[in-house]
């Protein structure tokens, strides 16, 4: 085992579903609670961690239907990856590092689109890291363009939520030029 995996396996690892189900529990709770709307939307500098664990496990949440088994997390930087997932298919574990992307909500960053994102990731070196992006705005989600974005990544994929609920979301991308869409629902 190289140092790099042996590195990985030693962190702690999550389950997505009871902790998205937590997230959900605590959401449901605090709807009808006075309080800011960047509190309840984890979107200050001190919820930035909540946030990017929670689009984590929902990334991994999402890979499950791609890959047919449990996809677990370990949140948190390390190297150039944003966090770590690890799968077991045939008694064999693989582990991926991940880079976390946002195509921030319109109304907290209106001058950001995704042809800006995009052009962004150029400035990244070739890895073999996935990149995920979370398109996190309303409207509707271009195909064409997200087929042809070219990243120096090994895999990219990107997932949002399909209504205003959160309930059900989807996952396109995959290997360039293959990619493919899946739909999940967030867990209940």
């Amino acid at each position: 085992m190289n140092i790099r995996i042996r590195s990985w396996s030693s962190r702690t690892f999550y389950d997505p579903e009871p902790v998205l189900r937590e997230f959900r529990r605590l959401e449901y709770a605090l709807a009808d609670e006075d309080i800011p709307d960047l509190l309840r939307r984890l979107r200050t500098n001190g919820l930035k961690p909540a946030r990017e664990g929670r689009d984590a496990l929902i990334f991994a949440h999402g890979m499950a239907t791609v890959v047919g088994a449990k996809v677990l997390v370990a949140p948190g930087e390390t190297e150039n990856c944003d966090f770590i997932t690890r799968t077991t298919n045939d008694q064999v574990e693989h582990f991926a590092c991940v880079q976390l992307k946002e195509l921030a909500p319109a109304d907290l960053s209106p001058q950001q689109t995704l042809a800006t994102l995009v052009a962004n990731l150029q400035k990244y070196a070739p890895s073999d890291s996935t990149l995920a992006v979370h398109l996190n705005r309303q409207g509707r989600i271009p195909f064409a363009d997200l087929a042809e974005v070219r990243a120096p990544f090994s895999e990219v994929w990107f997932f949002w939520a399909a209504d205003p609920e959160q309930a059900t979301w989807y996952l396109y991308g995959g290997t360039p030029g293959d990619p493919i869409l899946r739909e999940f629902t967030y867990p209940a």
